[in-house]
């Protein structure tokens, strides 16, 4: 006689969906978008680079707690999805932030600089003023007083992972935007050096590079793998693969047909070597999709030209919590709306200098002129995420304006005559994070689950 079946165990209110589910929708996305062409990534360097697995040895380090205490009143909106496993790789990435910082200081004379947007193109005085006129049910935290003003202060980046010129490589980069509000109210989630701030921190491109955490740390390996932790084009190996015929959408190396090229036999080369590391080590069909997303990202950011930090909009790269019921992401643009940005010829990188873009902000302050900039919302109810998690939990997925249409909040103006002497770097002792935040605007997704952690160890490694 069979034993009764044992009964399953509950499921936990958060959990991935099955493997299986995942896998298969995960394989059809990279079949369609490995019909796409993708971008142009540097691959020149990486096999002379890469001569042994990227390794990680940092002295003994104290990791910053993973969450921060909620209040009593705002419970969990229950719109995150964590997959298992994702504290383990946000500790690793924690420590591989810190072991970059260290690898990076021989190129910058022994000085630990942030651990992304290292590059100022300015610090900027400004002020945020909420919508006097603003609708009743959007006053919630920081715009809770329609008309007040606040002194808040800008800085102006290059997303890049070292101080280098503006167009690197004769490519556009992405651009940073960080506003941070002072005194914004009574209690924030993270206090910034004691105070109680309210951070935004943009891009200038709608959508992120990575995905979720998962592919954040793998970019973090792949700068591991560049023994002067700048150059992370080994992330995109496998996406160059994939384009030249060379590897599947699942993430499978394919036979070689005959003698290859030396160029295509050295790429297969280094993916082979990099497969004995942590970097490609257990690569497959959800991490090529990942990859192939992150692709797609860097080909829009390749081609978007900023020429102004000033003339252009910015918006955040994941959500936040827009009051005790909603969900927000965030936008800034200038009052007449984004200004065309031309785009930069071979011939006019060496006349426009390698700091074109401090110069460009330097001389719009020098016109004596104030700047407006339009602050505003993209806000949703979690009703309407229903089987839509991505919007979540997936940076590379941009809201949909037309769904999700932009509300205007509050205003931004930059008056030339507050502005410090020293414009480029009189932010560089400040601390920026998505977590110094009221709690009505506690950020949501891996990303900013990611986020607490790793910019207070790069914050508290560089003093």
């Amino acid at each position: 006689m069979r034993e009764p079946r044992k009964p399953a165990k509950p499921r936990a209110a958060k959990t991935t969906r099955s493997k299986a589910a995942t896998l298969s929708k995960t394989v059809k996305a990279a079949k369609l978008k490995a019909t796409r062409v993708t971008p142009k990534v540097k691959t020149a360097g990486v096999t002379q680079k890469v001569k042994a697995a990227a390794t990680l040895r940092t002295p003994k380090l104290k990791i910053p707690p993973l969450k921060v205490p909620r209040p009593r009143n705002f419970k969990p909106l229950e719109v995150e999805v964590v997959p298992e496993g994702e504290d383990k790789l946000i500790r690793e990435s924690v420590k591989l932030t810190f072991a970059l910082q260290e690898r990076r200081k021989a190129a910058q004379k022994g000085e630990v600089l942030r651990g992304v947007h290292p590059k100022s193109h300015g610090c900027l005085i400004a002020r945020f003023t909420v919508s006097p006129k603003l609708r009743k049910r959007n006053r919630v935290g920081i715009f809770a007083v329609p008309g007040r003003t606040f002194k808040a202060k800008i800085r102006l980046s290059n997303a890049s992972t070292s101080i280098a010129p503006d167009m690197d490589a004769g490519q556009n980069g992405s651009r940073g935007f960080a506003m941070k509000i002072m005194e914004a109210g009574k209690r924030a989630l993270l206090k910034d050096q004691g105070a109680v701030n309210q951070d935004f921190l943009m891009i200038n491109t709608p959508e992120f590079a990575f995905a979720n955490v998962a592919d954040y740390h793998r970019a973090m390996l792949a700068l591991m793998a560049d023994p002067a932790g700048i150059d992370g084009a080994a992330y995109f190996l496998p996406a160059k693969l994939l384009q030249l015929g060379l590897m599947d959408p699942k993430g499978k190396l394919l036979r070689p047909r005959g003698e290859e090229p030396p160029e295509l036999a050295t790429l297969r080369a280094t993916f082979q070597h990099l497969a004995t590391t942590p970097l490609f080590k257990d690569f497959g069909p959800v991490e090529m999709a990942g990859t192939l997303k992150s692709a797609q990202v860097l080909g829009k950011i390749l081609a978007t030209t900023v020429r102004n930090p000033l003339e252009v909009g910015y918006f955040a790269a994941s959500p936040v919590r827009f009051g005790p019921r909603r969900i927000a992401r965030f936008s800034v643009e200038p009052l007449g709306g984004p200004v065309p940005q031309a785009p930069i010829s071979p011939q006019e990188v060496e006349a426009l200098g390698p700091d074109f873009l401090a110069k460009a902000v330097a001389e719009t302050m020098a016109t004596g002129a104030a700047l407006t900039l339009r602050f505003k919302a993209q806000i949703m109810h979690p009703v309407e995420l229903e089987g839509r998690s991505e919007l979540i939990e997936d940076a590379t997925v941009a809201w949909d304006p037309e769904e999700f249409q932009p509300v205007e909040l509050g205003k931004i103006t930059i008056d030339p005559s507050d502005q410090p002497a020293d414009l480029v770097d009189a932010c560089k002792t400040d601390r920026f994070s998505p977590w110094h935040c009221l709690p009505a605007h506690e950020p949501v997704g891996g990303i900013n689950r990611l986020r607490k952690p790793v910019y207070e160890t790069s914050a508290n490694h560089r003093g």
